[in-house]
Formats: structure tokens, sequence, C-alpha cells
């Protein structure tokens, strides 16, 4: 059985088609569009800290004032075609986000003001209106991690609302309160916060956690501090939790007595490195995917004699690159699915333009459905031909691999035909002269288009 669906597209009528689901896997990965970065539109036009996912709506926080040319106020939301403002924004850098179940966004920096309210350092968007958390926070706002109705944040303040909550504080909906004595002894900062059911792991600049010594990372029970094991030697910027694992990165080279080099992992007992490579620079990001694979941004660009450029993945065994990364400093990753989305100091994704934001996967529109090009990027003649060659006009926006793949209605890759492309048009072609007259499905994917065509041989 095959399965035809119409889509309009531009200024005409594109058949695609499909076999029934029990020979759809001879091809499938065929025709799946390809695994690059993508840019978001024109991105940002300034450093993006911060980046939060929704269902399809990606939000991303930082220092900017337009977002795809639209005018906004460091924090704007992309909806997978088009970015948008909220509201009027905020009136100051924005350095964390996060986004509760119900689809709530809390956003913390060094503002004042959220859309057109008073909301010192942290509010929360509601998805058509901001509001306020109490008093705010008296201190720039770092991290943010919901768990539940109960929301942590960590920065460099010493007071939440009228509470004395010295760099870390718990949001409960209505009230603030403190983690106990909080980071005392010259603490200057919170940068991250994982929690994992009623364990909250903390790290930053500190050396102590209420009373207790915890070099630059520490748990909190919800009634008491205690380190993880000896800690860091330095800096903590970013946690995440996955499995039963902690991850950890920053500007330490030593956890424990393990030298890990910016990252390294928690077993509930003991440090140890991940893997047997090793970061050259700072881990400023991480995050995990549903599998479990990590992805760690920052300052690095090599990882043991390898360049990385800024990202990274490890699956457990090693550590891989993300096409040829980005050209900058990665400071935030937020997944979604099969999407990795980087946020940071960069204007080069995968060698293409990608300002300060950039997606890692399949570019897709707001309905999750690949994007498919239109008339004017790919046209296919003749069509219906005759058994021979068939000629396709092809947009390219730079150098690319175009790859073009005849498929029978069964399913059966027939033939294929790979180009690599300079930018503009190009005349590309594949031979079907030994194919008989029928129905068949030309494959076209590049990095600038792609689509499934039917063509007619008669």
């Amino acid at each position: 059985m095959i399965v035809f669906l119409l889509l309009f597209l531009g200024n005409g009528i594109r058949a695609m088609a499909f076999p029934a689901m029990g020979s759809a896997d001879q091809f499938s990965s065929d025709l799946n569009p390809p695994i690059d970065w993508y840019a978001l539109s024109s991105g940002l036009n300034g450093i993006c800290n911060a980046i939060a996912i929704h269902e399809n709506e990606v939000y991303a926080g930082g220092l900017f004032t337009l977002a795809g040319g639209v005018a906004v106020n460091n924090i704007a939301r992309w909806d997978g075609s088009t970015w948008s403002a909220l509201d009027n924004g905020l009136n100051g850098e924005c350095t964390s986000l996060a986004v509760s179940d119900e689809g709530e966004l809390y956003a913390g920096g060094n503002f004042t003001i959220a859309g057109s309210i008073e909301a010192k350092r942290i509010a929360r968007w509601d998805g058509s209106s901001w509001s306020a958390l109490g008093d705010g926070l008296n201190g720039l706002c770092r991290a943010i991690a919901v768990s539940g109705s109960d929301l942590y944040v960590g920065g460099d303040f010493f007071k939440a609302g009228e509470v004395s909550a010295k760099r870390v504080a718990k949001w409960d909906g209505n009230n603030w309160s403190s983690l106990g004595s909080g980071f005392t002894n010259g603490a200057i900062s919170c940068n991250a916060i994982a929690v994992a059911g009623t364990d909250v792991f903390v790290g930053g600049e500190f050396i102590w956690a209420g009373d207790v010594s915890a070099h630059y990372i520490a748990k909190w029970d919800g009634v008491n501090w205690s380190p993880l094991g000896n800690g860091f030697n330095n800096v903590c910027y970013s946690l995440v939790y996955s499995g039963n694992t902690l991850y950890a990165g920053g500007a330490f080279t030593s956890a424990g007595d393990v030298w890990t080099n910016y990252i390294a992992q928690w077993d509930g007992n003991h440090w140890s490195k991940v893997g047997t490579q090793s970061l050259s620079g700072h881990c400023n990001a991480l995050a995990a995917s549903e599998s479990g694979e990590i992805y760690a941004g920052g300052w690095f660009g090599i990882i043991s004699n390898e360049y990385f450029n800024h990202i990274a993945k490890w699956d457990g065994n090693t550590w891989t690159m993300l096409g040829t990364g980005l050209d900058d400093y990665c400071y935030a990753i937020a997944i979604s699915g099969n999407q990795v989305y980087a946020g940071g100091w960069f204007t080069a994704a995968g060698g293409n333009d990608a300002h300060y934001i950039a997606t890692w996967g399949e570019p897709v529109v707001s309905s999750g459905e690949p994007v498919v090009s239109g008339p004017e990027e790919i046209s296919v003649y003749p069509n219906p031909g005759k058994p021979g060659l068939f000629r396709i006009n092809y947009l390219s926006a730079g150098i690319e691999e175009v790859r073009i793949i005849a498929i029978d209605m069964s399913g059966q890759v027939l033939t294929e035909q790979n180009y690599q492309v300079n930018a503009g048009s190009q005349l590309l072609e594949i031979d079907l002269s030994c194919v008989p007259a029928g129905v068949y499905m030309l494959h076209i994917a590049g990095k600038s288009n792609f689509i499934t065509q039917i063509i007619v041989i008669d």
C-alpha cells in the first residue's frame, strides 16, 4: 500500500509518497534530512547565556536586543520557525532559565523589571504575562532548578524576599526560604543546581556549606548540608544528573583525589573521570538526553589532542564531535528529543553563520515536522520523462554535499548519486536509463534543502 501526501508549497503542489509501515524501514534512514548544525533564523545580536525548552518552544536568555530581526529585551522565544518577544522582556541581562512541567518559564539574571512589573532578578512567565516571585533577590541569580512545586535558585545574593539566604534559596510558590545557613565564610556564588529526588546538588565558588567544609560542591538533603568527597580544586560552573550519576563541569582539574580536567562524575560515593580523554578548558554547560547521553559545552577546543571546538557528546564510552562544532565559547545547552540547542558567544556553528544560538540535528518547524523546501529551491525535470538522465536544479547556500536517491514504491533503493557543490544554483543529474516505466520517488537531501519528489517514467 502506498500513502500519498499532497503538500501545498509556495506557488505549486508537491506530492510525496511513502510505502506502508511494513516496508518503510528499508529506506527510512535514507529519507532523513541531514543531521548538522542549523541557525535559528538570523539568531541573536548578543550573547546567549541560557536555554530552556517546553514542548516545541525554545526560550533563549542573555544580553541581546534582537532575535531573528525581532526587537526583544534579553529574552526571546523560538517556535521552530520564528522568533517572538515575551512582552517587554527584561531590563537587564538574563543568566538562567528553567521551565516547570506545566510550562511556566522562570528567568533569572541581573534585571529589576520583567515586562512592565518590578521583579528583582527573578521572574515567572506564564505564556502571556510576567509576575514577580515575592520581593525577589538582592543579587544576581545564576542558576534555577525546578522540582515539582519547588523552585531552587542560586547566585550572588544573600537575601531572598525578606529571608536571609546566602547564595541559595527555595521558592515554594508563595514564600522564600533558606537552605540551612547557605554558603558561608567568604562564599562568592552558587553557579549550578541539579535536583535528584529529595537531594539538591549545588556547585559554585564556595568552600563551606552551612558549617560543613565542602569545596565548590555540596548536597542539601532537605535538612543538612554534606560534602561530596573532597570536592574540587576550583570553581564548579555546571551540573546535570542522569541515571544514578551526577556530572559536574567547571574550572577544576581534580575531583577528590582524581585528576579529571574540567569534568567529573559522582556515583554517590566516589569521583571519577568521564572517560580516559580530557577537556582542554573550562566546562560551562552540561545537559543530558533522555537516553543518557551527556553533552558538554565550554571553553575547550581539544579533547585529548582531537579538535572538538567547544561542544562534545559523551555516550558512556567515548567522546564524539558534533560536526565541526562552534567557533567560540558555549555557555548553554538544552535538548529536546534528538535536537540539541547550544547558546554562547559564537557566531558560527558547523562552519556556517549562526549568531549566538544554533541547533544540532534536523531542521524543524513548529509542528515538529521536517522542513521541506519549496519549488523555488529544487525542481526536477523532465517529469514525466523517458528512461535516461533526470536533472535537478538545486539552490545551495554554501559548500555542501547533496545526495540524490531513487526509490521505488516498495521502498527499494534503485540508485543514488552524491555531489559536492558550491554556493548558488546547481544543475545536478541522476541516471535512470535502466529504470522501467512506473512511478518512483526521488529523494534529494542537502544541508540547504531537501525534499522527496514523485517522478513518473513513461
